[in-house]
C-alpha cells in the first residue's frame, strides 16, 4: 500500500467572526486553485462519488459565510468544513478545517489530504507543490505552525506528538514563535 501524505497548519484558539474565517478559507482555496487544476473545483461530501460530484460549491468568501450559517458547519463557537476535489474517485483530495473558535481546548486547523496515487498525485506530491501548499496555508490562516509530510514519517518519528511540536519534510513556524536560530 502506498504511503499517504498531508499538509496541515495549526494555531491556538482565536475567536473570529464567520466573515473572517470565510475570507481566510476563500484565500486559501484561491491559492490552491493556482497550484493544481483539480483544486479549482470543490465539492460537498455525498453518499456516493457520483452524487457528490453534483454538489460542486463556490469557494468565495460569501459562499463560506453562508456555509458557516448551517448547523452542520458549526462546531461549538467555531466553524468547520470538509470539501473534496478530484475528477476520479481514486484521485480525490480533501480539505478539513476548523476555525473561529476561542475555546481553549479546541485545536483549530486546516489539513489538505492529497491523493496518494494517479496523475494528480504525481503532480502534487512534490516538494515544490507541497511547499506552496504550506505557504498558502500560512498566508491565509496565519497559523502558529504548519507541516507537509507523510503519515508514515509522522507515525515513525513521533510517538503521540502534540500538535505544533513535530516536524515534517516541509515545516513552517510563525514568527510569533521567535526567530529561527542559526542552523549548521
Amino acid at each position: 500500500m502506498p504511503d499517504t501524505y498531508y499538509a496541515g497548519c495549526y494555531w491556538r484558539p482565536r475567536q473570529e467572526l464567520a466573515e473572517a474565517c470565510a475570507r481566510r478559507a476563500s484565500e486559501f482555496f484561491r491559492r490552491l486553485g493556482a497550484l493544481e487544476p483539480t483544486w479549482s473545483r470543490w465539492h460537498e461530501p455525498g453518499s456516493s462519488f457520483e452524487k457528490a460530484r453534483k454538489l460542486q460549491v463556490s469557494t468565495d468568501a460569501a459562499a463560506f459565510e453562508k456555509r458557516f450559517q448551517r448547523k452542520r458547519n458549526r462546531a461549538g463557537d467555531g466553524y468547520s468544513f470538509h470539501l473534496w476535489a478530484g475528477d476520479v474517485a481514486e484521485e480525490t483530495s480533501g480539505v478539513d478545517a476548523y476555525c473561529g473558535t476561542g475555546d481553549p481546548w479546541a485545536r483549530p486547523s486546516c489539513v489538505l489530504t492529497p491523493p496518494h496515487e494517479g496523475g494528480t498525485a504525481q503532480r502534487v506530491l512534490t516538494s515544490s507543490v507541497l511547499a506552496e501548499v504550506v505557504r498558502a496555508m500560512a498566508l491565509a490562516w496565519e497559523p502558529d505552525c504548519g507541516v507537509a509530510t507523510s503519515d508514515l514519517h509522522r507515525d515513525t518519528t513521533w510517538q503521540r506528538p502534540a500538535i505544533g511540536t513535530f516536524t515534517g519534510w516541509i515545516t513552517y513556524f510563525s514568527r510569533q514563535r521567535g526567530t529561527v536560530p542559526p542552523l549548521p
